[in-house]
């Protein structure tokens, strides 16, 4: 078996969901509401596949991150 250490730096990639959120709510076709529910949908799915792996340490992907 492998002994492998790693470190997780906190970015992963966006989901399509996201990107095309973010990209109806700046062009004014949703609200910030929709906007954040599916950030935070995106959010609790990353966070769930990182603790089914048995990552200690997770991270909200920096999702929200500009």
């Amino acid at each position: 078996m492998l002994n492998i250490k790693y470190d997780i730096v906190g970015s992963f990639l966006r989901p399509e969901e996201i990107k095309n959120a973010q990209a109806k709510y700046f062009n004014g076709e949703i609200d910030l509401k929709a906007l954040r529910e599916v950030e935070d949908q995106a959010i609790a799915d990353l966070v769930e596949k990182q603790v089914a792996h048995g990552l200690k340490f997770v991270t909200d992907g920096e999702f929200r991150r500009r």
